[in-house]
């Protein structure tokens, strides 16, 4: 059962403000800052949190290692830590850590109109530990933004006491965050699974104005390990029945034979038929020596008119026009197909400073491609275009990268006869090509 008031939440919390937790989302909204930033952003917390206690003559200690066993072994910290100093989240250094120095004028334009939509923003929310945990080790886009407006909506703290009752509306969600509404209450579906919210009775003049009333279950434990799987119950097969020893049929040897012969019945007369009549007069020619009197048939001849003889036509020869050579401004669907057309449209992007020239950008800009020919719209080279534009690199999943990656691997190193390859020595070229697999 759920706890209605308590004075902290199992396991103790972080207080976190309201315009710390929405900054975090508008800097990954806007690209300054990648999901596994998010993730590490939260690790962070989770840190400063552990040394809440820590008596005033000691110093606190902060190591990239311990960050590191908080996400869960995955991504590059420092990269991380180094695009949240960057976007001005926060200040790492082995003895301090603070939040929110100075956000970058991208980040603070984009935070205002998402503040404006939150009633109360100016307070601190007692985030639970073991939901800092939860989102370091991974979570989803729509399911962050999710657990993020319960927190806002039904987490507070006043008195002394974590009060976690409150009503939330997928719509209000959706579009604060700038998510699928369809999605969010997906989301919350999983949320109420792994026993973090639960559901209230809401009268339906309440639901249908505020939203549903929900709890956040004070005690929640995190994440559910795995349950061991049960041995599956063997099923008995019912025995086969005792084989039966064949028993031979008697012998009827003491029975003797009819010895009489039985003719059917003649069948009725009828109508002989036109074979039976040719035999019969075969039979008795037969009989008389004679010969069969056969009337000779006339002969018709059919005449059939054959057609002319057409000529053999000419197939007309199909010539190939060359394809015009890849331009940013009118990108196409064979742009996107063709790695080395593709190549050539980050160059450009390069040039126009859409994106950077190195190579994790570059892997970057194949991985878009990949996610736009995942996704199949009719105008391809105007979303990629226009996704380019907005820097909406987040989109591109692990998935559409890992595809991006073997996709430069197959185009750079693993072809034969490749360009690169034909230049390089023959011991330079095995050791590439032995890189590569």
């Amino acid at each position: 059962m759920m706890l209605s008031t308590a004075r902290k939440p199992e396991g103790g919390f972080q207080f976190i403000s309201v315009r710390q937790l929405c900054a975090v989302w508008c800097a990954y909204e806007i690209a300054r800052i990648r999901l596994i930033d998010v993730r590490v952003w939260f690790a962070v917390q989770e840190l400063v949190a552990r040394r809440c206690q820590l008596r005033p003559e000691r110093r606190p200690t902060y190591t990239c290692d311990e960050l590191t066993r908080v996400v869960g072994g995955v991504g590059n910290v420092s990269a991380s830590l180094r695009r949240l100093k960057a976007s001005g989240l926060l200040s790492w250094a082995p003895h301090a850590i603070t939040f929110n120095l100075s956000l970058p004028e991208q980040v603070s334009s984009a935070l205002e109109p998402m503040l404006a939509q939150i009633t109360n923003h100016n307070r601190r929310v007692p985030v639970p530990r073991r939901l800092l945990r939860f989102l370091a080790t991974g979570c989803t886009r729509v399911l962050l933004a999710t657990v993020l407006s319960h927190l806002f909506r039904c987490l507070y703290y006043r008195d002394g006491q974590c009060h976690p009752e409150g009503l939330c509306r997928a719509s209000w969600v959706a579009a604060v965050f700038g998510v699928s509404e369809r999605a969010v209450k997906t989301a919350r579906q999983r949320l109420e699974a792994l026993g973090f919210l639960q559901r209230m009775e809401t009268a339906q003049w309440v639901l249908n104005r505020y939203g549903q009333k929900m709890t956040i279950n004070l005690q929640w434990v995190g994440r559910p390990l795995p349950e061991a799987p049960h041995p599956e119950p063997v099923s008995e097969l019912a025995p086969l029945p005792a084989a039966l020893p064949p028993e031979l049929a008697p012998l009827d040897s003491h029975q003797q034979l009819p010895t009489e012969q039985k003719n059917q019945k003649p069948a009725a007369r009828r109508l002989t038929g036109v074979l039976s009549t040719l035999f019969a007069q075969a039979r008795d020619c037969l009989r008389a020596g004679t010969a069969l009197p056969i009337e000779p048939e006339p002969v018709v001849t059919r005449t059939v008119s054959a057609p002319a003889r057409e000529e053999p036509r000419s197939t007309p020869v199909l010539t190939q026009t060359p394809m015009l050579a890849p331009r940013l401004q009118h990108v196409t669907l064979p742009d996107l197909k063709d790695t080395e057309r593709l190549l050539t449209l980050y160059t450009q992007s390069v040039q126009a400073k859409l994106i950077g020239p190195s190579e994790a950008e570059r892997l970057t800009f194949v991985g878009l491609a990949q996610h736009v020919l995942a996704y199949r719209p009719e105008n391809a080279g105007g979303l990629f275009r226009h996704l380019l534009t907005r820097r909406c690199f987040h989109f591109v999943t692990q998935e559409e990268e890992d595809a991006a990656q073997q996709r430069l691997k197959q185009h750079l190193y693993a072809v034969r006869g490749s360009p690169i390859l034909q230049t390089l020595d023959p011991r330079d070229r095995f050791g590439i090509q032995k890189m590569a697999a």
